[in-house]
């Protein structure tokens, strides 16, 4: 693929930080991908994180058949496989919620008036404050009331997160065999990153 000297100029980056500041459609997702497979083609293993899926996918399209040296996904796909991986040989009892089921849940919180009456706002403000920690008694009240909506065996996408960050935390050996598997982290659109990601990935 084609780069302009800017571009360039990112990819040949190894060491340290690189931060890309640029606008949609300059080609960032295609510095990333060539940045990769550059790594990839040096020995090195990559570890690259988007913020979509769709993302993830123009990235593995664009790697080939380098693609299975490096580990792509967003962050939720990445916390599921390390649930699936660390996790007790048990099968996990819990499982997602379904979108019809989350939908349920917050139009029931809906009828709590002090919370709004819209049910995306309510969706926000549970991902913001699993990602921030709850501040107020109000908001506490609310990730209260969604817990006991949600049941112990049903997770949300934070859930994925805040399983996999603890599970990573409190098993060390598996923390160090992650942590070593990867020489670079790539992280595609990381300003749009909420502290609970960054926790994870780290």
């Amino acid at each position: 693929m084609a780069l302009n000297a800017d571009q360039a100029r990112a990819v040949a980056v190894r060491d340290g930080l690189c931060v890309v500041i640029a606008g949609p459609g300059t080609g960032k997702t295609e510095t990333l991908a060539a940045k990769t497979a550059a790594l990839i083609e040096a020995g090195e293993r990559p570890l690259v994180v988007t913020f979509t899926r769709s993302a993830a996918h123009t990235v593995i399209h664009r790697l080939g058949a380098l693609r299975r040296a490096a580990t792509i996904g967003t962050c939720h796909s990445l916390a599921f496989r390390v649930l699936r991986r660390v996790s007790s040989p048990q099968p996990s009892a819990k499982r997602l919620l379904h979108a019809w089921e989350k939908e349920r849940i917050l139009r029931h919180l809906v009828q709590h008036r002090r919370f709004g009456s819209d049910p995306v706002e309510i969706e926000e403000r549970i991902t913001r404050l699993k990602a921030r920690a709850a501040v107020t008694d109000d908001d506490r009240e609310l990730l209260t009331l969604y817990a006991q909506e949600k049941g112990p065996c049903r997770m949300d996408f934070q859930d994925l997160l805040l399983d996999a960050t603890q599970l990573l935390l409190s098993a060390e050996e598996w923390r160090i065999l992650y942590q070593s598997s990867y020489t670079h982290v790539l992280i595609d659109e990381a300003q749009d990153l909420d502290p609970l990601q960054a926790r994870f990935i780290a």
